[in-house]
């Protein structure tokens, strides 16, 4: 299994954020996932919140491999 250092993970960054931050959603390669953190982050709060309200035992999770 393949591993990637920090340092280049971190390169690949900077040159996507170089790339893309500022530019118009039309631009974007398609396809392309396009996230609003601020919504994502919100609406994790809000699915958390009404979890706990029902009083479910509930631990958010993703899977990130297949």
């Amino acid at each position: 299994m393949a591993t990637t250092s920090l340092e280049a993970l971190e390169s690949q960054r900077q040159q996507l954020l170089k790339q893309f931050v500022g530019t118009n959603l039309q631009d974007a390669p398609v396809p392309s996932a396009i996230l609003d953190l601020a919504k994502v982050k919100r609406n994790c709060t809000r699915m958390l919140e009404s979890i706990d309200a029902l009083g479910f035992g509930w631990r958010a999770h993703i899977k990130t491999h297949k």
